[in-house]
């Protein structure tokens, strides 16, 4: 590898349950622009976040008091929905010529963006979802156990993702991981993560390397009341790669659950692969842990699903059966780097149940650059009083 940078922007998509609330009409105002969506059925509630420039003076102080209001018009007259705007541009102190506004989509029909010039009373929306620093430390064998820093999001008021910052899990580095709990958790702990994404960067120099193992930076950019978005900054411990992440969670009520990373890797020095030729650079890869424990409870928690699902290159979704019990510690390739498999013009791939039951995937921005799969199995630990079995996917 060389110094050039790269980036890849990825969807990390889950299977949840919740319901949506439509607020009532608002005042009439000065100035409206239409929104030119042409929504179908399939979208509803699917997250809109865009950039819009005013024709007219905006009254705008900040996210909070402002004249800004997003109205939908199913053809029976346009009502107030849920919105939230950030990233203004002040032309003064209480005027913005531009900000970039979130909403669901509601159907079909038309979106208009109404505003005024002069002060208009707040509007209170709901706050949907949360992010908030927090920590997580349990040790259940000595030496042995979770330390982590992460990001917690939250929706109404149940944690649906922690986004590592530091930390390790049994000895492995955890930035740039996301762990995504199952149903219905308020508390975040191992026993309710349901699956783990990373998007740090590996490669094989002798040993495994990363740049899940020392934090850079760390900020929480947006927390509103649909949205909210951080950034995670991760290096290599030899500062040979660098990995720069903006995670991003939009409210959800239907049963679709997903974060957006937008994931820039660099080179910052050069790499040199030996020893495992297979391992030659990871972008991301998703993981599903299976850990049983006879003496401590805790520990008995996740599930490894019998299949993989992958769009590949000829157009078509290819299943693979997955071991759902692997008893060696080595690596075991159920799709090898030498198998050469990419993924297709739409790059997707899911651990899952089959047709019916949860679906966890990585879903890639379209791209001209191919990306190859590969997909490992081990035993990850096996020490006195835990096991814990792994299936990894990398692309």
């Amino acid at each position: 590898m060389n110094g050039k940078g790269f980036a890849i922007s990825i969807i990390f998509l889950m299977l949840l349950l919740s319901n949506v609330r439509m607020s009532s009409a608002g005042d009439d105002f000065p100035f409206h622009q239409e929104i030119n969506i042409d929504a179908t059925d399939d979208m509803l509630y699917q997250p809109v976040d865009m950039n819009m420039r005013f024709l007219h003076l905006c009254w705008a102080e900040d996210e909070e008091r402002n004249s800004i209001r997003v109205m939908y018009d199913d053809g029976s007259g346009a009502k107030e929905i849920e919105s939230q705007v950030y990233d203004l541009h002040h032309t003064d102190s209480s005027h913005v010529d531009s900000c970039s506004i979130v909403f669901l989509l509601q159907g079909r029909g038309k979106y208009y963006v109404y505003y005024g010039s002069e002060q208009t009373p707040s509007r209170h929306y709901t706050d949907r979802v949360g992010i908030s620093d927090d920590s997580y430390y349990y040790e259940p064998i000595p030496g042995y156990g979770i330390r982590l820093n992460y990001y917690r999001i939250e929706q109404d008021g149940y944690c649906l993702y922690g986004i590592g910052q530091e930390g390790s899990f049994f000895g492995l580095d955890m930035s740039q991981k996301v762990m995504k709990q199952t149903d219905g958790k308020k508390e975040f702990k191992a026993f309710n993560w349901g699956q783990v994404a990373s998007f740090a960067f590996f490669w094989y120099e002798g040993k495994d390397k990363g740049t899940d193992e020392e934090l850079i930076s760390k900020k929480i950019m947006v927390d509103g009341n649909l949205m909210v978005r951080a950034s995670i900054t991760s290096m290599s411990s030899d500062e040979k790669v660098k990995t720069s992440a903006v995670y991003t969670y939009y409210y959800s009520p239907s049963k679709e659950r997903r974060i957006m990373a937008d994931v820039k890797h660099e080179v910052m020095k050069e790499c040199n692969i030996y020893d495992m030729e297979e391992d030659d650079g990871l972008y991301t890869y998703l993981m599903t842990i299976r850990a049983r424990s006879s003496s401590i409870p805790d520990l008995n928690f996740g599930h490894i699903p019998p299949y993989l699902h992958v769009s590949e290159e000829d157009g078509t979704v290819h299943k693979y059966k997955l071991n759902q019990n692997p008893e060696t510690t080595d690596y075991d390739w159920v799709i090898s780097p030498k198998d050469d498999i990419d993924l297709g013009s739409n790059p997707w791939f899911s651990i899952d149940e089959g047709e019916s039951g949860k679906a966890y995937a990585l879903i890639f921005k379209n791209t001209s650059t191919a990306i190859q799969i590969s997909v490992t199995e081990r035993q990850e630990i096996n020490i006195p009083g835990l096991e814990a079995d792994g299936v990894g996917v990398n692309g």
